[in-house]
């Protein structure tokens, strides 16, 4: 079940709560307060699978220390071992940057189609069309320049396909945007897709974000989960994707087992030992210490049967949920 609150109007302590009592069907007895909200929350089982907050940024700004007393709370309830999965989605703009070797084939356009079934048409379409020039001379770089510009509407989700098509030429490449009004929606160009809106959310600061964390919120979403690896890295071969399905919640068995054979690491070290001690063992420390998502060219996604995916590179900095 999904919930939306709207919370752009709300001017006081009280009027937030009795929002929150209304929209979640919190008890009678429900205290008004936020010990009262967690023991709510957390003893009674209260919250939906989705609550969507619309006016977040409003509500920050009239009410900033309850806004972040009501975040704290819901971001503490997630970490709970036994609670309820419950995905919590803010009205702040999110945008996730998906580099074409994570998708697999058609993955694209349909996440495309996932991301404009809500849109409001009709919708505004520009094609942008670039040459690469040939190079003057043996040292110069490539260089390309645009060639046209096509823009247009369209005016329901079937006619967005006849603008999907990029082409194939190797000296020439599209860039396919949808925007909504004045707002963008989303890229798709040869290399990746880029997605934006508040179906988008950041779960995970850098700072903070690992293997494990990513892996607590995957598992919280419904198996089997399809997980994808690229563990290039700087000094690997390009685009080197490994997929797997993870069938429980027990990732480090799916890495351990599956992943590192697959790797056939001929002499993996841990990151503190010196090149001159060269180790056989391939563990899941190794695995963690030399293949992380923030190592320029790595990264993971996962998408669970809910069809929920998370993600989690350097270029986006943080575990991202769409």
């Amino acid at each position: 079940m999904r919930v939306t609150i709207d919370v752009s109007t709300v001017q006081t302590s009280k009027q937030l709560h009795l929002l929150l009592k209304d929209r979640l069907q919190f008890p009678d007895h429900y205290g008004e307060n936020w010990d009262a909200f967690w023991d709510v929350i957390t003893d009674e089982d209260r919250l939906p699978d989705i609550v969507e907050f619309v006016g977040w940024n409003l509500l920050s700004q009239h009410l900033p220390e309850d806004a972040s007393y009501l975040k704290e709370c819901l971001a503490d309830y997630a970490k709970e071992a036994d609670s309820k999965p419950c995905r919590v989605i803010y009205d702040s703009t999110q945008m996730v940057i998906l580099p074409s070797h994570a998708l697999q084939k058609g993955e694209a356009l349909r996440l495309i189609h996932r991301r404009l079934a809500d849109a409001t048409f009709p919708l505004r379409v520009e094609r942008k069309t670039s040459s690469r020039l040939p190079k003057r001379h043996r040292f110069s770089s490539e260089r390309w320049e645009i060639a046209s510009v096509t823009e247009g509407t369209v005016n329901s989700l079937g006619a967005v396909d006849s603008w999907l098509t990029l082409n194939d030429n190797e000296n020439q490449k599209d860039v396919v945007t949808i925007r909504d009004g004045a707002d963008w929606l989303l890229s798709y160009y040869s290399d990746g897709l880029i997605l934006q809106g508040i179906q988008i959310e950041a779960v995970e600061p850098a700072d903070t974000a690992d293997y494990e964390t990513f892996f607590h919120h995957v598992t919280r979403g419904a198996f089997p989960i399809e997980l994808t690896f690229c563990l290039g890295g700087t000094l690997g071969p390009l685009e080197k994707v490994y997929r797997l399905t993870l069938h429980d919640a027990n990732w480090e068995r799916v890495i351990e087992e599956e992943l590192l054979p697959q790797l056939d690491l001929k002499k993996t070290r841990k990151f503190w030992q010196s090149l001159s001690r060269p180790t056989q063992i391939q563990t899941l420390e190794t695995f963690t210490g030399e293949f992380h998502p923030n190592v320029f060219g790595n990264f993971v996604m996962a998408r669970d049967a809910n069809d929920v995916y998370h993600f989690f590179d350097h270029v986006n900095g943080t575990i991202i949920t769409f």
